[in-house]
């Protein structure tokens, strides 16, 4: 989130029109191929069938890829080489492990669930009108998210980290731009909406019990990742709170699916702890996107206005220099 304060409100407005102009013919076009259909389906459970077996697999063999990708790309090319190319290569190293994921994932459908492909090629253009909308409306929200939690954050005298893309920049030639963008609003989208609402989220709307767990590993994280931040029990403090509030939404209607969303948006903030105070306004934007996949049933929206959200925050980035 390069945008860091007010007063770069200028500049987020101006990128956030030029992605929401670029996206508006595909709007059309999907939501004129999907006009027989209801644009906002009903509120639904969705259908639970991940485990955290599946997580787990998937979560693994995202690491192993990842390491081995960034282990070759260390070793070869002269650009991905040297300690101020980490960034570079776990950029490029998600390139290989999205195929890699959405294999493991098929696998595990078709061998250890007998399930047939949940991809359905005639919800694709409803999923994308559904998407761009969604990624053009929670962008602006979640911007504003950041803003006032980084303005509270410097009056508490809290400490921050820019995030690693701002540091390193889009690139200059169109080669360079090319490949961030295929990385940040391609690969990271598709990744991330895989694990954390294509399995997770499934998996956590089984049981209630199934939450504690996940608010564990998401107390790691904060604890761990956030432990250079001044105050530094600020992202453990952030993820107990939000283990509260889920308890607390066992009252409402729909209980499971809102606390399967809740948990999943958890884990997805904590995760980002290392840059703290993003954590705050990314679960907003995780439970947006935690809400579309109830609403569809698939996670192709959600991919789509997570894309969405990174690119405008790529364009921000390539209409600056990096540092």
């Amino acid at each position: 989130m390069p945008a860091a304060a007010p007063d770069a409100a200028p500049m987020f407005v101006a990128a956030w029109a030029i992605v929401a102009a670029a996206t508006l013919p595909f709007f059309a076009a999907g939501r004129w191929l999907s006009r027989r259909e209801s644009f906002c389906p009903r509120w639904r459970v969705v259908p639970f069938r991940g485990t955290l077996l599946d997580w787990l697999l998937l979560y693994v063999a995202y690491l192993l890829v990842m390491s081995l990708a960034i282990g070759g790309l260390e070793s070869g090319a002269e650009r991905f080489r040297g300690p101020d190319a980490g960034q570079l290569r776990q950029m490029a190293a998600g390139l290989f492990a999205l195929p890699a994921l959405l294999a493991v994932a098929a696998f595990l459908r078709h061998a250890a669930h007998d399930l047939r492909p949940t991809f359905d090629w005639r919800a694709l253009p409803g999923d994308v009108a559904r998407g761009v909308v969604a990624g053009v409306a929670f962008t602006p929200a979640v911007h504003a998210v950041y803003w006032l939690t980084k303005t509270l954050n410097a009056a508490a005298g809290g400490a921050e980290r820019e995030h690693p893309l701002a540091l390193l920049g889009a690139g200059t030639s169109p080669g360079e731009v090319a490949f961030f963008l295929l990385a940040v609003c391609v690969a990271v989208p598709w990744i991330e909406e895989l694990l954390f609402r294509g399995v997770m989220l499934r998996w956590l709307g089984r049981r209630a019990a199934n939450a504690a767990p996940v608010f564990a590993v998401a107390l790691l994280f904060a604890g761990t990742e956030g432990a250079n931040f001044n105050p530094r029990l600020a992202p453990t403090l952030f993820v107990v709170a939000l283990a509260a509030l889920t308890v607390a939404a066992s009252r409402l209607r729909a209980a499971r699916t809102v606390r399967a969303v809740l948990a999943s948006s958890a884990l997805f903030a904590a995760a980002h702890s290392s840059v703290w105070p993003s954590p705050l306004p990314l679960f907003v934007l995780a439970c947006g996107l935690g809400y579309l996949t109830v609403r569809t049933g698939r996670i192709t929206a959600a991919v789509v206005a997570h894309g969405l959200f990174n690119a405008v925050s790529s364009v921000i980035l390539i209409r600056q220099p990096a540092g």
